[in-house]
C-alpha cells in the first residue's frame, strides 16, 4: 500500500508536469529519464560481469564467459541507472509540486465508510484509501490465487498420504512398499 500511494503521488506529479510542458508522460519520461540515462559501457559491464560472476554462473547453471552475457549484463545496468534517474526525478517533482501526505502507512480499509480516507493530496488531488485499494485488486486476486493453490497442494497431499496409509494398512506393508510396488516398479528405465 505503502509503494502504491507513492505510484499515484508520483503519477499525479508526472501527469501535471506532462500537461505544463504540452507533452505526454511517455514523452516527458523519455526526456527526463531515458535521455539522461547515461549508457553503460563495456568496461563497466564488464567491471560488473567480473564482480558478480559466481552470482551469474549460478543462475546460468553453468560457468559463462563476459561475451556470452554482455548486451545481458549492459541492458541489466541500463536499467538499473534508469530506475535510480527516474526516482532522482520523482524526488525532483515532489519537491516542487503540492504534495501533503496524511499517513505515513497506507492501511487497509476497516469499514467500507474507510475508503473514503484522505491519504494524501497532490496539488489539490486526493488520493484516497479506495483508489489504493482498487489499484491492488489485480495484486490481492493474484496472491489469493496463490495461497489457494498451496492450500489445495496441501490438502492434496493429506488426501494422498491417507489414501496410501490406507492401502498400506489393507496390504499389511508399510507406506513405502507400496509406492515401491506400484509407482518404482512400474516407471519405465529411460535410456
Amino acid at each position: 500500500r505503502k509503494r502504491e500511494l507513492d505510484l499515484q503521488i508520483n503519477s499525479i506529479l508526472l501527469e501535471a508536469e506532462a500537461k505544463k510542458r504540452n507533452t505526454s508522460t511517455a514523452k516527458l519520461i523519455e526526456a527526463e529519464v531515458l535521455a539522461k540515462t547515461v549508457v553503460p559501457t563495456a568496461a563497466e559491464a564488464e567491471a560488473y560481469f567480473n564482480k558478480n560472476k559466481a552470482v551469474i554462473e549460478q543462475q546460468a547453471g553453468r560457468a559463462v564467459a563476459f561475451a556470452e552475457v554482455k548486451d545481458n549484463v549492459i541492458a541489466y545496468l541500463r536499467e538499473q541507472r534508469q530506475q535510480e534517474r527516474a526516482g532522482q526525478y520523482a524526488q525532483a517533482l515532489r519537491a516542487a509540486g503540492q504534495v501533503k501526505k496524511n499517513v505515513e502507512f497506507a492501511t487497509p480499509p476497516a469499514t467500507p465508510a474507510d475508503r473514503a480516507r484522505v491519504f494524501a493530496t497532490v496539488n489539490g488531488r486526493n488520493i484516497t484509501s479506495a483508489d489504493i485499494e482498487d489499484n491492488l485488486l489485480p495484486f490481492v486476486a493474484t496472491v489469493q490465487e496463490q495461497v489457494y493453490l498451496l492450500r489445495k497442494g496441501d490438502v492434496d497431499m493429506k488426501i494422498n498420504d491417507i489414501l496410501l496409509n490406507g492401502e498400506a494398512q489393507k496390504r499389511g506393508v508399510t507406506a513405502r512398499a507400496v509406492l515401491d510396488a506400484e509407482v518404482s516398479a512400474k516407471t519405465p528405465v529411460v535410456n
